[in-house]
C-alpha cells in the first residue's frame, strides 16, 4: 500500500486574478424567483460555477480570502445562497434534471465550506504565530497554502498506511533578495546541511546554490509511529512546520515550490525514522564524489523492490560502498541506484528510466532533485500501484489515488498507459 502526494508550482501564484465572477454568480442566484417552476433556472449559475472551478481552487483566490475580509464575506454569502437553493430544490418534484442539480449544488456547498473557507483557517494554523501577527507576505502565504494542500492529500491517503509519514519541501529562492537580508555567516547556514529531532519528528535541512537561478533549499520532515490514529502523523508534522522559524524566513523569498510527501505501510524495513520516506542517496562512511550532486535527491516509493538485495549487492557493495545500517527500507536503493547504477552523462529522465527498468516488482516512484527544481520525475510499473496527475492553474499535483486530488481539480490523468 502506502500513499504518495506532491505539488510542483508554476509562476501563476504570483498574479492576481479577476474575481468579479463571485458577485455575478451571487447576483444571478439571488434574482431567481421563488416559484417551483423557476427552480430549473438555477442551472445557469451552477454551470457558471462549474466552469470557474479551477479559479475557485487557485492560490490567488485563497490569497484574496486571507487579505480581504470583505471578499471572505462575499464568498460566505455565495455559500449561503447555494444552501438556500438546495433547500428550494428539496421541495421540487423529482426528476433527473432536479437530481443532477441537487448533486451539483451539494458538491459546491461542500467545496466552499470545507475546501475553500475552512482551508483559510487550516493554512493560518500552519503559519508560525509570530509571522501571522506581522502579516505574512504573498510568498509565505503561498508556501503555507502549498504545504497544507499536500498534507491534506496525505490525510486522505492515510487509509493506505500510516505507520510513518514524511514531506520534502523544496524552495527555489531568489538569491539577491535573500543575500540582502543575511550576513556571510548566514549564507553558510543557508548552504549547509543539518538535522535534528523535535517532539519525535526528524527535521532536516539542505541548501545548495544553483548558479544565477538562486538557492535551492530543502526542508524534510519525518515522523514514525508504531501505533497511531488517522491524522496523528500529519498533526505532528504540522506542529513542527509551524514552529520552524528557518522555513518561514526562507519562505518570504521563495519563487517556486516543489513538494513530495509519503504515508507508509511498512512492508519492507521496520517502522522507524530512518526508514521513513522520502529517502535520499547519501552513502555510509564513504561517499562517491563523482555523483555527489545526486546525494540529496529525494525519493518516495509505493510497492516493493523485489530484487532489492541483488541491487544492493551488485550496485553498492560490489563497488565498495555501504548503505547506513539503520536504513532497511527497500526504497533506499532508489536514490542510491540513481547515483551509482545509471550513466551520469545522460539526462535525469533517462537515468530515472534506467532505474525503473532495473527494479523488479510493482512500483510507483517519484523523484525530487535539487538540481532540477522545476521537475518532479515519476514512474509506475506493474499492476499493483498507481499514480494520478492533475493540472490546477498553479502547477501540477500528483497522488497515488484519485481521491487525493478530488478537492483540488476535477480532471486528472492516470500515469499508467502514458508514454
Amino acid at each position: 500500500m502506502c500513499g504518495i502526494a506532491g505539488f510542483l508550482s508554476n509562476e501563476v501564484w504570483k498574479q492576481d486574478s479577476d474575481l468579479s465572477w463571485i458577485e455575478e454568480i451571487s447576483t444571478s442566484l439571488s434574482r431567481i424567483p421563488a416559484g417551483s417552476s423557476e427552480i430549473v433556472k438555477l442551472r445557469d449559475p451552477v454551470d457558471s460555477l462549474i466552469k470557474r472551478f479551477d479559479q475557485l481552487m487557485e492560490f490567488s483566490f485563497h490569497f484574496e480570502l486571507v487579505s480581504s475580509p470583505g471578499f471572505f464575506s462575499r464568498v460566505e454569502n455565495l455559500a449561503n445562497l447555494l444552501e438556500k437553493a438546495l433547500d428550494r430544490i428539496s421541495t421540487a418534484p423529482p426528476s433527473e434534471e432536479i437530481e443532477a442539480l441537487r448533486q451539483d449544488i451539494g458538491d459546491f456547498i461542500w467545496q466552499f465550506r470545507a475546501e475553500v473557507l475552512k482551508n483559510v483557517a487550516r493554512t493560518n494554523e500552519l503559519i508560525t504565530p509570530k509571522l501571522l501577527e506581522k502579516s505574512a507576505n504573498r510568498a509565505q502565504r503561498f508556501v503555507a497554502w502549498s504545504i497544507e494542500r499536500v498534507l491534506e492529500n496525505i490525510d486522505r491517503l492515510e487509509v493506505r498506511g500510516r505507520d510513518s509519514a514524511g514531506i520534502s519541501v523544496q524552495c527555489l529562492v531568489d538569491k539577491d533578495s535573500l543575500m540582502q537580508r543575511i550576513s556571510a555567516t548566514g549564507k553558510e547556514r543557508v548552504l549547509g546541511k543539518r538535522s535534528r529531532v523535535e517532539n519525535g519528528v526528524k527535521i532536516s535541512f539542505q541548501g545548495m546554490e544553483l548558479g544565477p537561478r538562486g538557492f535551492v533549499l530543502t526542508f524534510v520532515y519525518k515522523v514514525a509511529n508504531l501505533v497511531g490514529h488517522l491524522g496523528d502523523n500529519t498533526r505532528l508534522i504540522r506542529d513542527v512546520v509551524r514552529n520552524d522559524d528557518e522555513l518561514w524566513k526562507i519562505a518570504a523569498f521563495t519563487q517556486n515550490i516543489n513538494i513530495i510527501a509519503h504515508t507508509r505501510w511498512a512492508s519492507n524495513g521496520i517502522i522507524s525514522l530512518a526508514n521513513c520516506h522520502p529517502v535520499d542517496g547519501e552513502l555510509y562512511e564513504k561517499e562517491n564524489i563523482e555523483s555527489i550532486a545526486d546525494k540529496d535527491a529525494q525519493f518516495v516509493l509505493n510497492g516493493d523492490v523485489d530484487n532489492y538485495h541483488d541491487l544492493v549487492e551488485n550496485v553498492v557493495h560490489s563497488r565498495g560502498y555501504q548503505i547506513e545500517p539503520s536504513v532497511t527500507t527497500d526504497a533506499k536503493i532508489l536514490p542510491v541506484f540513481y547515483r551509482l547504477g545509471t550513466s551520469l552523462s545522460q539526462p535525469n529522465v533517462k537515468r530515472f528510466g534506467e532505474l525503473m527498468n532495473s527494479c523488479e516488482g510493482s512500483l510507483a516512484i517519484v523523484m525530487q532533485h535539487p538540481m532540477f527544481p522545476d521537475e518532479l520525475v515519476m514512474g509506475q510499473k506493474g499492476s499493483g500501484q498507481s499514480l494520478f496527475v492533475g493540472e490546477p492553474l498553479d502547477g501540477f499535483i500528483l497522488a497515488s489515488e484519485v481521491y487525493g486530488l478530488a478537492a483540488w481539480t476535477r480532471k486528472c490523468l492516470a500515469l499508467s498507459g502514458l508514454e
